[in-house]
């Protein structure tokens, strides 16, 4: 399934892989995270800090625009009061390098 991302949600991914440091991948040390689902920016977060014992933060991006959600409102309930907007499903895909040594002199 492709999807349709806002501006905001590649900013916001961009953002936390700026933040992030940079090393040569080599083939021994090359990682990839391949997380899909509603919230797959929450997810690599969660990952993350499980698998390496430290806090990671993250923001939601904003859904401004139709594509960025799926209206869930029962069909007896659209047209008036609170909706239930979820965001699409959608898949971030990151590859990393581990420098050995490096998170312990964090």
């Amino acid at each position: 399934m492709k999807m349709k991302i806002s501006m905001s949600y590649v900013v916001s991914i961009a953002a936390a892989l700026l933040a992030m440091p940079v090393f040569h991948l080599h083939a021994q040390s090359a990682r990839t995270l391949a997380i899909e689902g509603r919230r797959p920016l929450a997810k690599a977060a969660d990952t993350l800090q499980r698998t390496f014992g430290m806090l990671i933060t993250y923001e939601d991006p904003n859904y401004l625009c139709d594509s960025d959600y799926d209206d869930m409102t029962a069909p007896d309930k659209k047209g008036g009061g609170a909706r239930a907007l979820f965001p699409k499903v959608g898949r971030l895909e990151v590859q990393y390098g581990l420098v050995l040594g490096w998170l312990s002199s964090i």
